[in-house]
């Protein structure tokens, strides 16, 4: 969220300055109150159903990038290479095979197909495994992760990015903003709207807030953005340059390192993959044992590293440079922001 976020606060700075040619505002001088109902409005935006189904389509095109899946399974190697991450996968994978729970699973199952094959009971499994995960444990994980990131705490390091992030995006849009054309229109509608009389630099950003980024407006906003042929193909690039990087792939691989040999983590795992094939499906029972698992010191321990790692690499600020400015030349962005700052 706090990307989208970045790019709308800088327009309500903008909307704030009264005169293009001499003022600028960056996203800290907008008031706390604004920013704190945005910053709440934002959550509720990436709520939204069709904004959600919007973010996963995004990731279904991304994770289809051949080349992308070629440096993933790159990765992969690197990682079940590490005889401890090889270990704990043995372990896991031993753990389900002698599970009661998928015991008993597959004689439900054998008594309803008794001329299954081996290999149909196992494609069966894997299926239902899939099916389960979507109903009962989707959500919880989801949740898990948000909360994982919202308590991070990134340090001088998350700090010194922050900021960096918002000059460039505020950069980035002052350039695209800055046709008279449009700053009249704004500037009209913001005295429309102020009852005839030129608002305050406060007044102005929460009345542009109020109108011009209401959540419906923002939704389009994402949900353009995201299915934009170009920005797709941006996301992809990123990664790709990212994973091509032999520092991020060791960061990645010591971060799955420390996790992988927890023995409090390896525990958490069994137990959460124990409960997927349990005769009852018991979702609050899977969010327990999913919070179990992302809460676990280890774990919280082993992101914020890989965190301050990559926020620490000069290779991966420069990426993120890059991007943000490959972003602002891209159709698909101007228009998704027209749409947005335009017309209201």
């Amino acid at each position: 969220m706090r990307i989208p976020a970045l790019i709308v606060l800088a327009l309500a700075g903008l909307a704030a300055c009264e005169k293009a040619s001499t003022q600028s505002v960056v996203i800290g001088d907008l008031d706390r109150a604004t920013m704190g109902e945005f910053e709440a409005r934002m959550q509720r935006v990436m709520a939204r159903p069709d904004v959600d189904k919007a973010f996963d389509e995004l990731l279904d095109a991304v994770a289809a990038d051949p080349a992308l899946a070629a440096l993933g399974g790159e990765l992969g190697d690197q990682l079940i290479a590490d005889p401890v991450i090889a270990g704990a996968a043995e372990k896991l994978t031993a753990s389900m095979g002698n599970s009661p729970t998928l015991m008993a699973w597959v004689q439900r199952y054998m008594i309803a197909h008794p001329d299954a094959t081996p290999d149909a009971v196992g494609t069966a499994v894997g299926a239902e495994f899939e099916q389960r995960f979507e109903r009962t444990y989707a959500k919880a994980v989801e949740d898990s992760i948000g909360r994982l990131v919202d308590d991070l705490d990134a340090g001088p390091g998350g700090a010194a990015l922050a900021g960096r992030l918002e000059k460039r995006f505020n950069k980035a849009v002052t350039v695209y903003v800055e046709a008279p054309a449009r700053r009249a229109a704004w500037g009209k509608r913001l005295v429309e709207l102020n009852g005839g009389t030129h608002p305050d630099p406060t007044k102005a950003a929460r009345l542009f807030v109020d109108n011009a980024l209401t959540e419906d407006r923002l939704a389009r906003f994402m949900v353009t953005l995201t299915g934009d042929p170009e920005v797709r193909r941006l996301v992809v690039a990123f990664l790709r340059r990212s994973l091509k990087e032999q520092t991020t792939k060791d960061q990645l691989h010591a971060a799955a390192r420390t996790v992988a040999g927890d023995p409090a983590i390896q525990q958490a795992a069994i137990a959460a993959f124990e409960l997927l094939l349990a005769e009852t499906e018991d979702p609050a029972e899977a969010r327990v044992r999913v919070d179990a698992l992302f809460d676990s010191p280890a774990f919280r321990g082993a992101f914020a590293k890989l965190v301050h790692d990559l926020i620490a690499d000069p290779t991966v600020q420069k990426i993120i440079d890059d991007t943000i400015t490959d972003a602002a030349r891209l159709d698909g962005v101007r228009k998704a922001l027209d749409e947005l700052i335009d017309g209201w």
